[in-house]
């Protein structure tokens, strides 16, 4: 009985990973970076908004 309890719990948690990555990998796959979309940017004017960021910490730093 024992062996039957670790065996379900051990099919339920792999298929719960299966689950969980696959809709990962979906999601992931959905909303990607495209080369055109990151020209769009740079068009618009639009940027990284941490690329402002380390301009301003490397200006600062101490070498």
């Amino acid at each position: 009985m024992k062996q039957k309890t670790i065996l379900y719990w051990t099919l339920s948690a792999v298929l719960y990973l299966g689950v969980v990555i696959g809709g990962y990998s979906i999601y992931g796959a959905s909303t990607s970076t495209s080369p055109d979309t990151h020209e769009m940017n740079e068009v618009s004017g639009h940027s990284d908004p941490n690329q402002d960021h380390m301009k301003e910490t490397d200006q600062g730093a101490v070498k």
